[in-house]
Parts: structure tokens; sequence; C-alpha cells
């Protein structure tokens, strides 16, 4: 049975609740065991209430829960706000010298995790090592992982700083061990010989790609829920010689990757809903001009500001459709950290070879939870299509160049600037093959089609059925779930414990939203005996991108845009239900 362990820190901002979170994560991983970490916070800098969550299990965890097993409070608010959420026989953690607990149903366990810290002589915000301590004695995993994880957390401050977080962290253990009396139904052992495992964010999964990828220049505005992949790029920039540009906003953010991206490198940026709103303009540049691109968007609630801190899927018409005209895009849908990884990687290299731009559509959800994989397979080649040698330009006959060349394919020979023999007008208005400005009607019509044209041929060509869709589950079903993106994890779980309790169902993921695979859907729509659409906005966009690129409506909707995730127990008693 599955059965993860869930385990909750909460706190007041700035005192290190989702460092904490992090932690606890990757010493559980480093025991052998999966994880699954998420977490809450508002749009406040310091004050306001934040937690992280934190599932873990011998088996793979797909999402976070509903039900906590542990909650570890460091502050009376925590207590509030989650004790309904607690599961029977859990256990809550506190500091009962300063908060005062009344909740049935759990156990109580008072740590004095302020007067050990000041006995210690730490700082008051050690009290959460104290508390992971404390943490790992009640679920039974023991020390060592603890250990493991304050030595590689701390090592670059140097031996006397490990050394003292561990023996702050051993003291909350040590009292944990020594007071807690009652029998925790859920405690948890240690897998020996469990392959290595990483415990990475969607965030970091895209950066880690961008690099992989050989990305070399990338300007950004910060945003949440994308920041961190600026972090990551600017942290990685010197060693891997990339420029990561802070750009004054996302206007000119988008405006420099494209420049960088036309001189021959490859070029990124990275933003939300409304940094993208301000990008749109551009994007018609990038697209005019056959300009390769590779574009992050994380998805938040809007409109305007919305929900600065919170998740949803409300911006997949908006990607598909942003910008003034028609030209081809290609929009990844990564639904794990694995395809984000992936995805990544794929987009920068059908950006180059086929001129265009490629996003990568993530959310709040996906891009800052973590989750533990094993090591991506880093088996790439760069493919840069029909980009032109200098010595090709050396070749040419001066004059002779065409830019933007009519071909069978839609892609032209792409010289970069400085080339011999290669020279060519670069506009934002339409042209004909060399570049320079044409009206006429007739070019116009070859243009549109041209450019059009490069999206046929990459579907044929650069992206096979799995790459654009995936059935999950049993093929013969009595229910076909549809979905894209973060809501796959928790789509994951509940399929599991369905078919697992005698249902037969399926789910269909969705991986690209252009190109869309058409032909494949409609046969397994075609096959379903009841479909239901499962999406985080409130307009079923999927649904509609279905209906329009197959005719087939799918009248029955799970809808959630409360700003929060689906839970799989929701989704599991939804299916249990029709």
């Amino acid at each position: 049975m599955y059965e993860p362990l869930t385990w909750l820190v909460g706190g007041e901002a700035g005192y290190g609740i989702t460092t904490m979170g992090q932690m606890f994560a990757r010493a559980c991983s480093r025991g052998g065991l999966n994880v699954f970490g998420y977490v809450e916070y508002p749009s406040l800098i310091r004050g306001g209430h934040n937690t992280a969550m934190v599932r873990v299990a011998k088996e793979k965890v797909y999402a976070h829960s509903d039900k906590i097993d542990v909650m570890l409070a460091l502050n009376k608010e925590t207590i509030d706000l989650h004790k309904d959420e607690m599961a029977d026989g859990g256990v809550i953690i506190y500091d009962g010298e300063s908060v005062a607990v009344d909740a049935d149903g759990v156990t109580l366990f008072s740590v004095p995790l302020a007067k050990i810290t000041k006995d210690l002589g730490a700082e008051r915000v050690m009290r959460n090592t104290v508390a992971l301590g404390a943490c790992f004695s009640v679920i039974g995993l023991g020390f060592e992982p603890v250990e493991d994880v304050l030595q590689t957390t701390f090592e670059r401050k140097g031996a006397d700083v490990v050394e003292y977080n561990i023996k702050v962290a051993k003291a909350g253990f040590d009292y944990a061990e020594e007071n807690f009396k009652s029998t925790f139904a859920k405690s948890i052992t240690a897998v020996a010989g469990a392959p290595k495992r990483m415990v990475i964010s969607g965030n970091e999964a895209i950066a880690l790609g961008a690099l992989k990828a050989g990305v070399k220049f990338m300007a950004a505005y910060p945003m949440t829920p994308v920041t961190s992949i600026m972090q990551i790029i600017a942290k990685y920039g010197v060693k891997h010689n990339i420029v990561m540009k802070h750009s004054e906003d996302e206007i000119a953010a988008i405006n420099m990757a494209i420049g960088a991206a036309h001189m021959g490198v490859r070029a990124m940026t990275a933003t939300s809903g409304g940094g993208f709103s301000l990008m749109s303009e551009a994007l018609g540049m990038a697209g005019i001009t056959e300009t390769p691109l590779v574009v992050v968007e994380g998805m938040r609630p809007g409109p305007s500001t919305g929900l600065p801190t919170w998740t949803d899927q409300a911006d997949l018409r908006f990607v598909m459709h942003a910008s003034q005209g028609e030209f081809p895009r290609v929009i990844f849908l990564p639904g794990d950290m694995n395809e984000a990884f992936e995805m990544t990687l794929k987009a920068f290299n059908l950006a180059e070879k086929y001129q265009m731009i490629c996003f990568v559509l993530t959310d709040k959800y996906l891009g800052e939870s973590v989750q533990s994989v094993e090591p991506f397979n880093v088996a790439y080649k760069v493919d840069r299509g029909a980009l032109m040698t200098m010595e090709a330009a050396l070749a040419m006959k001066s004059g002779e160049y065409k830019r933007f060349e009519f071909t069978e394919s839609g892609v032209s020979r792409r010289a970069l600037p400085g080339f011999p023999n290669t020279i060519y007008a670069v506009s934002t208005d339409e042209h004909q093959e060399y570049g320079d400005l044409d009206e006429g009607g007739e070019n116009r019509i070859k243009m549109v089609d041209k450019r059009a044209k490069k999206l046929v041929t990459l579907q044929k060509e650069s992206l096979s059925d799995f790459e654009m869709f995936e059935l999950h589950g049993p093929a013969d079903s009595e229910l076909t779930l549809i979905s894209w993106g973060s809501t796959k994890g928790p789509i994951l779980e509940a399929l599991e414990v369905a078919n697992e309790g005698g249902l037969k169902v399926n789910f269909l993921q969705i991986k690209t939203a252009l190109p869309f695979a058409s032909e494949g859907v409609v046969k397994i729509l075609n096959a379903a005996k009841k479909t239901l659409l499962i999406e985080t906005n409130s307009e079923a966009q999927m649904g509609g991108v279905i209906r329009e690129k197959t005719g087939i409506l799918i009248e029955n909707r799970f809808l959630r845009y409360d700003g929060r995730p689906f839970h799989p127990a929701e989704i599991l008693d939804k299916i249990k239900s029709l």
C-alpha cells in the first residue's frame, strides 16, 4: 500500500522555513528514501506564514498531500492553521515554553527549542537546527542522514561551522531520544543500497538543461516563480563563459536575448505572466526575423499581479497566441523534473534548427517544488541547424546570399553578422528573401507560408509522438484522465492508488501545446469510454485547445483555480465519483 510519511514545518517568513524543508528532504534522500517537497509562502519579504512540506517513502513520491503526519510548529499560527490537516496518530512537535497547544487525536511533543539553543550559545534562528535533529529521532531515521546533510550544506564555511551545526542538531536529536515516549506508527528506516538521487526543483532542472545545452547569454528581470533560474545561471556563469544580464525590466531582457541570439550565441530569458506581457511586442520581432530563442514562462495566477507566490495554468492560451500576427512557435509542457531538463535541452536545439521561439511553460508548483530523481541522462548533441560556417560564407559570391530564402522546409541558411559575402537586411517590417522591405501581396503570402511551414517540418522531423503526448496506465480503461504540466504528479499518484484498488483508469498527458499531436490524441480519445479533463485554471484552456485541434469536446471537467495545486486525494475522490 502506498503510504508516504508527510512532514511539515511552519513558521514566520525570514526564519529559514524553505531552507529547513530542503535540508529535511535531502537528509531523507541520503537515507535512501524518495522525497517530494512543496513550499507555500505569501508575497512578503519578511513576516507572514510560511510552510515547507516534504513527503517521504521507499517508493517514488509524486506530489504533496492534504494530510500531515509530523508537524514541526515554530509558532502558534502554524498549529492554528494546520491542526485540522493532521492525520490520525500524527505528531506535533513544538516549543511548549513559548506555545500553548490544543489539538485532539494527535500526539503532542514539546521540545524546548529556544532553551536548548540558548544553552548552546546559538542564535535564535538555530532552533530550526535543534528541531531538525528532534524530527529525525521521532520519525526513526536516525542521526546519520542529518549529520551528512549538515556536512555538505556548511562545508564551504569551514569545519568549525559544520561541527557547531552538527552539535546543535545532535542536542535536539538526543532530547527527543530521551523524552519522546509515544509510538509513531509511520516511523521509517533507511534503505540500504538505494541508488544515488538528486533532490532538485523544476527550476534547477531547467537551468541545468540550459547549461548542458550550451546557453551563453541570459537576460531576465527577477520575478516569482522563475528567479532561481537566473540565480543558477549567474552562479555558474563565470565557470561556463555565460553572460547573465540582470536587465532593468522584461522589455530590455527579451530584446537583449534576441540581440545575442542574432549574433550567434544560444540565448534565453525567463519570466512570469506579467513580465511576459511586456515581452509580447519583442516576441513578434523574433518571429519575423526568424531568430532562435528559448523563453521560460513560469505561470502564477493573474490577471495583473494576481497571486504572486501561488500557482496555476492560466497562461496557456496567452503563450500560444502572444504578439501580433501569426508565426510559428514550440511550446513544451514539462510535468516533472526529468521532463523540465529534457525539454529544455530539446528547446535549444529546435530553436536553432528551425529558427524560431521555443517556450518551456512551467508554473510555481513545478518550478519551486523539489523531488528526488536519479541523475539525468546527459547524452546530448548540439544541433545548430542551417547555421553557415565561415568557410561556406567565403565560398559564396557577393550578392548570392538570401537570409530568408524560400525553401521546401521553410528553413533558410543563417549567416552570422560579420561573415563575408552574406550582407542582408534585418528589420521588423515584412521583407523579401534578402531582408529588404517588401509590402507586395504575393511576397507577403509566400513569407507567411514560409514561416508557418517550419512548424510542419519540425513536427515531421524532430518530435516523436512520445515527445508530444504520453498515455500512462492500462490502454484498456474505464476512465481516461486528460491533463498537462505540473498536474502530472498528483494525477499519477491518484492513478496508481485507483488502479491498485481495482479501478481501471489511465492518463493522457499532453506534452506540447504547439505543435499539437492531433492524430495521436484523437486516436486515444476516440477509444476512451469516459473522459475527465483536469486543469488548474477556470476556463479549461487545454480542453479548448483539444476541441480546436481535434473537434472533440471533453464535457467532464475538474478545475481548480484558487492558486493551490491539486492534492492526489481530491483527484482520487473525483475518479471514484464518476
